[in-house]
C-alpha cells in the first residue's frame, strides 16, 4: 500500500463508526471502529467477516498476523515492590516454589486502541496488503 492509501485508511478510522476492508495475504481484514469501555473507542479486527475465540486461545497464523499481544504481570505492583526489598536468597526461595513476582503472561486481543501500532503490526507481519474498500 502507498502512503496515500494508509492516510486514507487512517482518516476513515476515526470515531464514530468508521470501517475499512483490506486484503492481507489472502485474508479479508475488516477494521471497524466500535465502542470499547465506557465512552472509549477502539479498532476491532474481523478476519473474513468474523471473529473466532479460538484465534486468541490457540497459536495460529491469524493470531500472529492480526491480533494484538498484550503483556501483563501476574502479580500486583505492590508484591513486586515488596520483592525488591527481599534478599537474593529469599527471592531464590520464592522462585523455587513457583512464585516469581516478575513473571509475565501474554494475552491476545482483536482490539487495537490506536491506528499507528495496528499499521506497524500489519506492515511487519503481512507481505501483501491491498486496500479493498473504504467505508460501508
Amino acid at each position: 500500500m502507498t502512503n496515500d492509501e494508509w492516510q486514507q485508511v487512517q482518516n476513515q478510522l476515526v470515531p464514530p463508526f468508521g470501517m475499512v476492508v483490506l486484503d492481507c495475504d489472502g485474508y479479508e481484514l475488516t477494521l471497524s471502529v466500535q465502542r470499547y469501555k465506557g465512552l472509549q473507542m477502539c479498532i476491532m479486527t474481523y478476519v473474513d467477516g468474523r471473529f473466532k475465540g479460538e484465534w486468541i486461545t490457540g497459536d495460529c497464523e491469524i493470531r500472529r498476523k492480526f491480533m494484538r499481544a498484550e503483556k501483563f504481570y501476574l502479580h500486583a505492583s505492590s508484591a513486586r515492590s515488596r520483592a525488591k526489598k527481599l534478599s537474593k536468597r529469599d527471592l531464590a526461595d520464592l522462585k523455587r516454589v513457583g512464585l516469581d513476582p516478575w513473571k509475565q503472561s501474554v494475552c491476545y486481543t482483536p482490539v487495537w486502541l490506536s491506528f499507528a501500532p495496528l499499521k506497524r503490526h500489519l506492515q511487519k507481519n503481512c507481505t501483501n496488503i491491498e486496500l479493498v474498500r473504504v467505508g460501508y
